[in-house]
């Protein structure tokens, strides 16, 4: 079966013309290291994507923000022959920020940074996350 088992969108009014879409998102089962990253972004561009046309189709009458996306993965893990390059990654990541804490993203600005940083990897080498 899919990975990727639910999506659920909410519009919730934040003023007059303003909405915001909320989104949860529901997986059986999620490669941590090498498919959640890029999942995460394109699931992000795909709910961008359908916040703005939700305003197009409105004709102007509602405008339309992406909102808090809420994962949850029934198996998130990381295969065994990955798991020694995934934890020399994020003994770098943590030292290289110096608080494990800064890996969680509890902002809308520490989730634009992470998808910053993904994206000029992305640029600079399209297989990014094929070589990690």
């Amino acid at each position: 079966p899919p990975c990727l088992q639910r999506l659920w969108f909410r519009l919730i009014l934040d003023t007059d013309k303003t909405w915001t879409l909320n989104t949860n998102l529901s997986f059986r089962s999620h490669d941590l290291w090498k498919a959640w990253p890029m999942n995460l972004y394109a699931l992000i561009e795909f709910i961008q994507g359908v916040a703005d046309s939700i305003t197009d189709l409105s004709k102007g009458a509602l405008t339309v923000r992406v909102g808090r996306v809420h994962v949850t993965s029934d198996s998130l893990h990381v295969y065994g022959k990955d798991r020694e390059e995934y934890e020399s990654y994020i003994k770098k990541v943590l030292m290289r920020r110096g608080d494990s804490n800064r890996y969680l993203f509890t902002s809308e600005h520490d989730w634009e940074e992470a998808v910053k940083e993904v994206r000029e990897a992305l640029v600079k080498d399209p297989d990014y996350m094929r070589s990690k």
